[in-house]
């Protein structure tokens, strides 16, 4: 597992034997490629040029789903995003948010074992997700909710799977209740990107195309991150096949926020679908420049590539348009 983490290979005095958990992404999944906890009394222990940067948590779950923050201190953050399959809900195995995404990140967590609970069930949650036994897992994410009411997380996750069970039963019982859940994940984080777009996509499928619009054009204009908030608008306006506004959309969020790996993403991932191959990878690249923890970018970047002419598109030559140095990545959808 650790040949997974290299950051961590030079850090011994980590004490990895507390817990470690790697995900593996699955199609139609947004979840944390993996993450590390262990216990904070090693950190201290560590010599101050050894310590790693704290992450922002005002932004993560963490501190609500396991303990107070005093509690612990996130030394590393990096990002595996996943795209979830944007036809159907998705169930987010998280235990902090910074997306996915889809948010992977290396925690350092005090042995106290307040909030293991409700992580454990929504992990248990998950899996029976992935395995197609919904309703062991709509139970699960009902005792992690129970175990902490302020989880975000887990409302967002038993939506899915109301949404999902709604889907495939055409239950109305399963569609109100995955709506009121998503609302719910939005009134314990304004700014649950998943909720937001769970909520637009079910009431698109009820043929609720401009509730859906008012909902994410409403996030946007009050938005603390209106940058995300602008993708988000632009993927409801491609599924009606609008391209001209989606573009608009994602060039106003690359506007308010020029390092935004996910706008460049998927401005490139629709440029490719309109056909213009050499601006998406001009995009595609500046996104990867941004987050080198984006398989599915490197891998369209590749193709690219082989397709135009590598010689056409070698580092030498790379539009002078890229921006950014590779910062430690961290995910989101």
């Amino acid at each position: 597992m650790l040949a997974a983490i290299p950051e961590l290979q030079n850090q011994p005095r980590l004490g990895l034997s507390t817990f470690v958990a790697v995900w593996k992404p699955a199609a139609g999944v947004s979840k944390p490629a993996q993450f590390v906890l262990c216990p904070r009394a090693d950190v201290a222990t560590l010599p101050p040029r050894q310590a790693l940067p704290r992450f922002d948590l005002q932004r993560a779950s963490l501190g609500r789903a396991l303990c107070d923050r005093r509690n612990f201190a996130v030394i590393r953050s990096f990002s595996h995003p996943c795209r979830p399959d944007g036809a159907s809900a998705s169930v987010r195995a998280r235990v902090v948010r910074g997306s996915v995404r889809w948010s992977a990140v290396l925690a350092v967590v005090a042995a106290t074992g307040c909030g293991v609970a409700s992580y454990q069930n929504n992990s248990t949650g998950v899996q029976l997700f992935e395995q197609g036994n919904y309703d062991g897992a709509a139970r699960r994410f009902q005792q992690a909710i129970a175990d902490d009411p302020a989880f975000a997380d887990g409302y967002y996750n038993l939506a899915s799977t109301h949404h999902r069970l709604w889907k495939l039963r055409g239950t109305p019982n399963d569609a109100a209740q995955a709506e009121q859940l998503y609302r719910l994940s939005i009134d314990r984080d304004a700014e649950h990107r998943e909720a937001y777009r769970g909520l637009a996509t079910l009431m698109n499928e009820q043929g609720r195309s401009q509730e859906a619009f008012t909902l994410i054009d409403t996030w946007a204009s009050r938005s603390t991150k209106p940058a995300e908030a602008r993708v988000e608008l632009a993927k409801l306006y491609q599924e009606y096949n609008d391209y001209a506004s989606a573009q608009a959309r994602l060039r106003e969020a690359i506007e308010i926020d020029p390092r935004n790996a996910r706008a460049f993403a998927e401005l490139a991932q629709l440029q490719e679908r309109i056909g213009d191959p050499t601006q998406a990878l001009t995009n595609y690249t500046r996104s990867y420049d941004l987050n080198r923890a984006q398989p599915e970018v490197e891998q369209r970047i590749a193709s690219l590539r082989s397709l135009q002419g590598a010689s056409i598109f070698s580092p030498a030559t790379t539009p002078t348009t890229r921006t950014a140095s590779t910062p430690p990545a961290l995910p989101r959808y």
